[in-house]
């Protein structure tokens, strides 16, 4: 229930409503980065307001619980005016949106409303679900040894098996739909062509020349190691140019029903990118259609997030049935690929530190002890929105990064440079390939290094995405379904480490794009 108070808007009531709001998140149990950058969002808020309107203004602040999700408002009456519309960041803003890090503005009845939702921090994190999980599992599957066959094959005929594929198919269900309008809100976020030509195109390519580079470097270093089965790409051939145009051609899609039927992702994302140019370029026209991708997005996006809280579940039935199979054993192949992740982090780190010491005339070491904080943050809590604040704060009082620049190529990079994240995608493609005997051909290579480059980029950084791109990865590679638990169990030992390297890429990555800015 949402309880409401009325203030007439001067600088002691903002200081008032700002701090019985940071004393309810404190309730929530809130990490106290995500109340300061709260705190600060509504005090600016709240300030625009006043300037903008009479001085002494009446405002409505409401909050409390609101369908399950903790929620804030502000309201107040007048002509049309949004607080939170800031021209020079709206690509910015509309992805933190989608990710519930932003306020909303809406207008109705002569009434301007702005609502913003607060994170509740979770009684049991994901991470806790699938240890359960995997513990039920193990000694489930321990337990097999006492049950006769005939039994565990019903169960897993009748229960298991079943299960799994259900969440799989929901999980597919929801994964082309999110990309679409994940892609389509990105591109609509740059506000005009002019954004997207200028500053954006140039932010923009260099990211994604940076994602290539990581997953074409990570895939040829990562196949040495895994003695995949290459024997049919041994030597070039008339036949390998045939797949890889019919690779190429395949990407454009022969009708908008049947990619989204079939999972193809490639061309979910050449349909979602056209559309969001077309309604780009008509500007004021598509207002209403651009709104309407916005709460897509952000529909589909907590739709698959619902989805994805039952991974732990799929964990379970899926482990279970592989040690009553006599499968587990292919889990002990994680070491090989997570060794070889760690490594390559290390070198890749290395490199970007000598780039980025060139670029601000300080020492490898004094670099290090710079970017520690938010790669620490990264490290325990898995997240890269959590690093935000602080490595923003770094880039601009200790990196030199000029502020109006950050605040536009930072929030970007945060959502969609997942470098490390993505190579450690790569790898577990080449892991799994090699696994389950997959013939590894020069176009495979090609498809690999493509997609999981795409996918990686375009997915927000929510929960279980990670497992909505291997769910994909998988079936576009010829990869069996029962590697989905493998990539799971890897990505859980990985999250982590991918998070606190995500955020040292992006931040030592800065001093360079600044530089050419």
């Amino acid at each position: 229930m949402i309880k409401y108070n009325m203030y007439s808007l001067t600088s002691d009531s903002i200081d008032e409503i700002v701090s019985r709001i940071a004393d309810y998140m404190e309730k929530l149990g809130e990490k106290s980065a995500d109340i300061s950058r709260v705190r600060l969002t509504v005090e600016e808020l709240l300030i625009r307001i006043s300037e903008h309107t009479d001085s002494g203004i009446r405002v409505r602040i409401g909050f409390g619980k609101s369908f399950r999700r903790h929620v804030l408002n502000i309201s107040f009456t007048g002509e049309p005016y949004d607080p939170t519309d800031t021209d020079d960041d709206e690509w910015s803003s509309r992805i933190l949106k989608n990710i519930g890090m932003s306020p909303a503005w809406i207008y109705h009845g002569k009434t301007n409303r702005v609502s913003l939702l607060l994170k509740e921090r979770s009684k049991m994190s994901s991470l806790t679900g699938i240890i359960i999980a995997l513990i039920a599992s193990v000694i489930l599957g321990a337990c097999g040894r006492f049950i006769p066959e005939e039994i565990k094959t019903d169960i897993a005929e009748l229960l298991l098996d079943p299960a799994s594929s259900a969440f799989l198919g929901l999980l597919k269900t929801f994964a082309g739909f999110m990309i679409a309008f994940t892609v389509c809100s990105g591109i609509l976020g740059m506000g005009s062509t002019d954004s997207l030509r200028k500053t954006g195109k140039r932010v923009i390519l260099r990211y994604i020349i940076m994602a290539f580079f990581f997953s074409i470097s990570t895939t040829l270093l990562a196949l040495p190691f895994f003695d995949p089965d290459m024997t049919v790409s041994s030597s070039f051939s008339a036949s390998h140019l045939k797949q890889i145009s019919e690779m190429i051609f395949d990407i454009l899609p022969k009708d908008p029903i049947t990619p989204f039927m079939s999972g193809n992702s490639m061309q979910i994302i050449v349909i979602a990118t056209l559309i969001g140019i077309v309604l780009l370029s008509l500007g004021e026209r598509s207002h209403r259609v651009s709104a309407a991708v916005d709460e897509g997005t952000a529909v589909i996006q907590r739709a698959t997030g619902a989805v994805c809280m039952l991974i732990p579940f799929f964990v379970f039935t899926e482990l279970t049935s592989m040690i009553w199979r006599g499968e587990s054993s292919l889990l002990l192949s994680l070491w090989k690929p997570l060794c070889i992740g760690i490594a390559l982090m290390i070198i890749y780190s290395t490199i970007f530190l000598l780039v980025a010491s060139r670029n601000t005339k300080r020492s490898p070491a004094e670099l290090i002890r710079i970017v520690l904080p938010s790669f620490m943050i990264g490290l325990t809590t898995a997240s890269s929105v959590a690093t935000l604040s602080t490595s923003m704060e770094i880039c601009e009082k200790k990196l030199g990064i000029n502020k109006a620049f950050l605040n536009f190529a930072y929030p970007i990079g945060n959502v969609t440079c997942k470098y490390s994240t993505l190579s450690f995608v790569c790898i577990m493609c080449v892991s799994l390939a090699s696994v389950y005997d997959v013939g590894i051909t020069i176009p495979w290579i090609i498809m690999a290094v493509f997609m999981s480059t795409l996918l990686v980029f375009a997915v927000a950084p929510l929960p279980g995405t990670v497992m909505t791109i291997y769910t994909i990865l998988i079936a576009q590679l010829g990869i069996p379904e029962e590697g989905i638990l493998i990539a799971v169990t890897f990505d859980l030992l990985v999250d982590y480490i991918g998070a606190g390297f995500n955020a040292v890429f992006l931040m030592l990555g800065m001093t360079s794009i600044a530089k050419k800015g």
